[in-house]
């Protein structure tokens, strides 16, 4: 029998506690750790980037569902 494993911690940047894929969800090495960043945040992220003219961070499509549990 598998199951599945979501995270659940506070976003990077607003604090807001989710749920996501720990090997997919956007993040930033801040003092050393990898930290997530929530869907909200990402999204305003790079609409910023987009509209100076940088390139928007990837998202992967699954990074804020259920991971399987053997892929962790």
């Amino acid at each position: 029998m598998s199951g599945y494993v979501m995270c659940m911690g506070p976003c990077l940047v607003c604090k807001s506690i989710f749920s996501f894929n720990p090997h997919r969800v956007p993040s930033y090495r801040f003092k050393g750790e990898r930290e997530p960043i929530c869907e909200s945040c990402i999204k305003r992220i790079n609409e910023s980037r987009e509209a100076s003219g940088q390139k928007p961070f990837p998202i992967n499509p699954d990074a804020y569902e259920a991971l399987p549990e053997e892929e962790l």
